[in-house]
């Protein structure tokens, strides 16, 4: 593991920088040169472990990136200077990893994703008005979305994805229509999704994981959503169903203490043997007493047997 090699800046023709995956770390911040990486076009620090704030110092100084400059004539390809090789590059664009074997003239990128940048996107990204595509995902970033995003006309990828971004999407996104890929996925952003334009084509994936974002296409949340409404009728059919199991506990629990009492009676009447009738009186005790009155029965069977004996 090394720090960001700051002596690169001392390149002022430099059009390609690509350290990805190299678990670099520490800020980037240190700048010595007055005009840091003019000529640069495509920037990939994509998957280290670069910490502090995004630095704004290199940012103001990427002149090829602001002036969006036209390249007249048939397409033109990087390639050194010194020993006449074309550059190349293996860059991740719409969730593709695309390998260049050529890099055209025209092609600018910003990514600074899977790291550990903190602090506020600056304001001043949106001047980078020739970028093609801005990868600022899985770092920790916090804040609001830049409107001045909505200035890079030429934006045809946006990730801003697995930060800790909050407020609102800025409605001047909608200018952007040359968006094809837009993730803010996995931050705390609120209120509603801009529509219109291109932004009438973004999946839900694009919103998922902020919890008070809502609109179209979120259909849990959005207008088109279904509400939830509670189905009385069938409440009131499954109370019915209780109720009438409960009535025929009750009735034939009843029963049994009726036909008890009258079973006691009869062996009391017809004299039948002394252990049958003491086995039916203690029967009809027990069911008596599961209701409470167990006291008064058994005084009104002792005075009973007293006089019988």
């Amino acid at each position: 593991m090394d720090e960001f090699p700051h002596w690169l800046h001392t390149l002022q023709r430099i059009q390609v920088l690509d350290l990805s995956s190299n678990k670099l770390y520490g800020h980037i911040n240190n700048v010595s040169e007055h005009h840091p990486y003019p000529a640069l076009q495509i920037l990939n620090l994509s998957s280290n472990n670069f910490s502090g704030k995004i630095p704004i110092t290199y940012i103001k100084n990427f002149l090829a990136m602001i002036k969006n400059i036209d390249h007249h004539g048939s397409p033109q390809y990087m390639e050194s200077l010194h020993s006449g090789f074309y550059y190349s590059i293996e860059l991740t664009l719409k969730d593709v990893q695309l390998p260049y074997e050529k890099i055209i003239e025209t092609l600018y990128f910003f990514y600074l994703s899977n790291n550990a940048f903190e602090g506020e996107i600056p304001e001043y990204v949106g001047q980078l008005v020739a970028i093609l595509g801005l990868n600022l995902s899985h770092n920790r970033l916090t804040g609001h979305i830049p409107a001045s995003i909505g200035s890079l006309s030429s934006l045809d990828s946006l990730d801003l994805s697995s930060n800790m971004l909050s407020g609102r999407i800025p409605h001047e996104l909608v200018s952007l229509t040359f968006l094809e890929v837009f993730n803010v996925s996995n931050n705390k952003l609120e209120g509603p999704i801009p529509q219109g334009n291109n932004f009438n084509t973004f999946s839900s994936d694009s919103y998922k994981e902020n919890l008070a974002l809502y609109g179209d296409p979120l259909p849990e949340c959005g207008g088109n959503s279904t509400p939830f409404v509670i189905n009385n009728e069938d409440d009131s059919e499954d109370q019915g169903s209780t109720l009438k199991v409960w009535e025929t506990i009750v009735m034939g629990f009843c029963t049994g203490i009726v036909v008890g009492l009258a079973w006691g009676y009869y062996m009391f009447s017809v004299g039948k043997p002394f252990w049958l009738i003491k086995l039916a009186d203690r029967m009809e005790l027990a069911l008596l007493d599961f209701f409470g009155t167990s006291n008064m029965v058994r005084r009104k069977g002792r005075r009973a047997r007293t006089r019988r004996n």
